[in-house]
């Protein structure tokens, strides 16, 4: 497993979750990744983990397209290709009979393991930001030169890298069972709670498109907090675009009406990925 960062966050969080998930002996995980608290944590869990000095990595996401000021990383994508030899030797020596490549944008990661002759799953987990032509073409390319599959965590990341052809979807798995209601909400009103990175691939838009399939409901609300502040309602009315100061959270929020394709009009000031911020959509 190639896990291109040591910090413990989702990525090394959900590849635990998996590897503990596997029946007792049934693999021998081997980690690639750089020295961190992801690493360490690992090692506690009586994974091997060889640690690396630093993955190149050619990010182009959502969140951080490959654009204006933010190209100058490249330049850290260069430098750390000096790298390249240790994940090669760190390969060799483990001789895996599959090689998973943690994020789409470990480029050099995929290219090594496939040029060693190791079959690849290269897991996508960031959408991509497809505005910025150039950086997605190569991407895209890339991979499909190098990976045997690209496996996606949803659909909306999946569509961002369209052009890789042997491509699948694997959710994360969900319940089986209906989980125990420690506390019913309010008669006649259920309201929906969303904390998160207020960022495209974190699911904000897909939040959007919820609150529009249930705008006929008037028993459910929806609120989404997140910084910078920008609040909205989802109403269905002409539209109406506006960026307030910071209010309180009991504050009357200004109100978006969804446009008539079904989705809510953008605030031109900010970048994209920086839609509504929090979201208050009472349907």
């Amino acid at each position: 497993y190639v896990l291109g960062t040591g910090a413990a966050g989702g990525a090394y969080r959900s590849l635990r979750f998996l590897l503990e998930a596997f029946p007792s002996g049934s693999i021998e995980p081997h980690v690639l990744a750089c020295e961190g608290p992801a690493a360490r944590e690992l090692r506690k869990a009586g994974v091997a983990v060889v640690t690396l000095p630093a993955i190149s990595s050619f990010v182009n996401t959502a969140g951080g397209p490959l654009s204006g000021l933010r190209t100058l990383t490249l330049l850290r994508t260069v430098l750390h290709l000096r790298h390249g030899r240790a994940l090669a030797d760190a390969l060799s020596e483990i001789r895996p009979h599959l090689v998973h490549v943690n994020e789409w944008f470990y480029l050099q990661a995929v290219s090594i393991a496939d040029r060693a002759g190791l079959p690849v799953v290269l897991h996508a987990r960031s959408a991509q930001e497809r505005d910025v032509l150039w950086a997605s073409y190569l991407a895209e390319e890339f991979i499909e030169r190098h990976a045997d599959v690209m496996v996606s965590i949803d659909a909306s990341v999946q569509r961002s890298l369209s052009g890789v052809r042997r491509s699948a979807v694997v959710y994360n798995p969900l319940p089986t069972s209906v989980p125990e209601i420690r506390r019913s909400p309010n008669p006649g009103r259920t309201r929906v709670t969303y904390i998160t990175g207020l960022m495209s691939q974190k699911g904000v838009d897909d939040l959007v498109e919820c609150a529009l399939l249930l705008r006929k409901r008037r028993d459910i609300v929806f609120t989404v907090y997140g910084a910078p502040r920008i609040e909205m309602r989802i109403a269905p009315t002409p539209p109406i675009v506006s960026r307030p100061p910071t209010p309180p959270p009991t504050a009357t929020p200004p109100w978006v009406a969804p446009t008539s394709r079904g989705r809510a009009r953008p605030q031109p000031t900010l970048p994209r990925q920086m839609r509504t911020m929090p979201v208050v959509g009472t349907v």
